[in-house]
């Protein structure tokens, strides 16, 4: 909730559904994930653009784009897992940084977008 409530565009994938505590499914407007995933990297924090048993797949989610997600809008698409380890800290940590690594890769994605 603190991603919605922090961004525009930013919807979570089955929200509406009972799913498993520790993951959660993002799409992100506007956004390729692969630059999120990079950037969030370099701050020290893991996101998957696929699940995990499909990691390194460059192509959107079948299953995101069989729920009905356009192709397009998939390519936002990240997950988050959180696991023994993780702390209040490193959410809290997340949500301090993530939104703004997220409005400069969309403001450099829309600049470099072709006419």
């Amino acid at each position: 909730k603190g991603m919605t409530q922090a961004l525009d565009g930013v919807s979570i994938t089955g929200s509406t559904m009972q799913r498993i505590g520790n993951t959660t499914h993002m799409i992100f407007e506007g956004l390729d994930a692969e630059s999120l995933l990079i950037a969030a990297d370099l701050e020290g924090i893991d996101v998957s653009t696929g699940s995990a048993c499909h990691s390194g797949a460059t192509e959107p989610s079948h299953v995101i784009t069989a729920m009905g997600i356009h192709p397009t809008a998939a390519k936002g698409a990240v997950r988050f897992s959180f696991g023994w380890n993780t702390t209040a800290e490193d959410i809290d940590n997340a949500l301090q940084i993530l939104p703004s690594l997220i409005t400069k890769i969309r403001q450099k994605q829309s600049k470099s977008t072709p006419c």
